[in-house]
């Protein structure tokens, strides 16, 4: 007679196909969980939780507690979420959400309220599944239960005054095509970069003043010659692209009108700093961005810009896209390394930062997409232009937010030292 297991394997066939998708692995378990949830339907019951678990190699505990802490992975797979976020709650959110409610009663999807989505520019806004739409008015509710609707701003005309850096290309050529992009100087900069060395590029940031455009405005230059410096055989470039501050939507509005731009920027981090590994971390709700990164990274690859030798300089990095799971706190960089890690995303004491134990214990660079998105036109048109504006203390550039009872809501570049007067009008 045989003896009984203490425990016997749990198998699920969907998350068998997750995990064939991404890796059995626990750096996989929001991946995993997403896609479950996502591209399935289904919703993620204890059976199911169970059988992730088994398949991921962590505990049951693990995987609870990354269902618990991810709201989107607490929400039904195909919800609308109707925005509540100060910018759409002054056009019309209460409205928009009773309206929305009552199109969907008796209907299969459920509707829910959510924090700031950063569709800010298309307020009130809302979420069908994981696509936007906007601005979702009374009489569009109908409408918006079917599917995306409602136009995404224009950004082709800079307003008077508008000095663009990080948004050069925005609004001039087509996201989804790197032949736009190359058209319009993309990776002009790497490839004059991987002609010198990278002390040249750590030098060139350095000089020309850069900061941190994430929240603290650090000196970039100082924080990648101390990834550069770090021991480790592997190094990371992390880009922060988990922008959940209400109001907040200028990373999505790069990423989204010019993907190549972005990991040009990473590209040139990593040459700098010595780094292989590119991760982009991706706000859960912003899914049609993901997308959109995925295939510029496909097609980048395809042309040599990404993977190995690139530039046959013998300089290989390859990027991915990571999709977040719904967790403001994750916009802080230790939060977001431990959500990359398949755990809670909860901020780690300090030190040891980032900078020497970083990913997996990596020394890692963390930049926010805006700080990534200034260094090509650094590289390619000079750290001089760069300092031709701004103040001396901070030259450059500042992608702004403008919300509210505005003329023009939406992002507008301006130097730094701006007035709100100036912006406003």
């Amino acid at each position: 007679m045989q003896p009984t297991p203490y425990r016997v394997t749990r198998t699920d066939p969907v998350v068998e196909a997750a995990v064939a998708r991404h890796g059995a692995s626990p750096l996989a378990t929001l991946p995993v969980l997403r896609d479950i949830q996502g591209n399935t339907g289904r919703p993620l019951d204890r059976a199911t939780l169970g059988a992730a678990a088994d398949a991921l190699g962590v505990s049951d505990a693990q995987v609870y507690g990354a269902v618990s802490f991810y709201s989107l992975l607490a929400v039904a797979p195909h919800a609308v979420r109707v925005c509540d976020g100060p910018v759409c709650m002054a056009r019309g959110g209460a409205a928009t959400h009773a309206a929305v409610q009552s199109a969907a009663a008796g209907g299969e999807r459920a509707v829910e309220r959510c924090s700031c989505l950063g569709l800010c520019d298309r307020a009130p806004a809302a979420l069908v599944g994981l696509e936007p739409c906007g601005p979702v008015a009374a009489e569009n509710a109908a409408a918006a239960l079917a599917g995306p609707t409602g136009p995404m701003p224009d950004y082709s005309v800079p307003r008077p005054g508008e000095v663009r850096v990080a948004m050069e290309r925005v609004g001039r050529i087509d996201p989804d095509s790197i032949d736009d992009a190359l058209a319009a100087g993309a990776y002009q900069a790497l490839a004059q970069a991987l002609d010198g060395t990278p002390e040249q590029v750590l030098d060139a940031v350095d000089r020309a003043g850069l900061r941190g455009c994430g929240g603290a405005g650090f000196p970039a230059g100082r924080k990648w010659r101390m990834v550069a410096a770090a021991p480790g055989p592997r190094k990371c470039v992390v880009c922060s692209a988990d922008e959940s501050e209400p109001a907040t939507f200028k990373d999505r509005v790069l990423m989204d009108a010019d993907p190549h731009r972005l990991l040009e920027g990473m590209a040139l981090a990593a040459y700098a700093v010595g780094a292989d590994e590119g991760i982009v971390y991706v706000r859960g709700e912003y899914e049609w961005v993901a997308r959109r990164l995925e295939r510029a990274v496909a097609q980048a690859a395809a042309r040599g810009w990404l993977g190995d030798d690139i530039g046959r300089r013998g300089f290989t990095f390859r990027v991915r896209v990571h999709r977040g799971a719904g967790a403001y706190v994750c916009g802080e960089e230790t939060a977001l390394l431990e959500s990359l890690e398949g755990k809670r995303g909860e901020p780690r004491s300090r030190p040891p930062y980032p900078t020497t134990h970083g990913y997996l214990g990596r020394p890692t660079l963390v930049n926010n997409v805006e700080t990534l998105c200034h260094v090509p036109a650094i590289l390619a048109h000079g750290l001089e232009r760069f300092r031709s504006v701004g103040t001396p203390h901070s030259p450059g550039t500042k992608v702004f937010c403008l919300t509210g009872c505005v003329n023009r809501p939406g992002v507008v570049e301006a130097p730094l030292g701006v007035t709100l007067r100036q912006l406003v009008e």
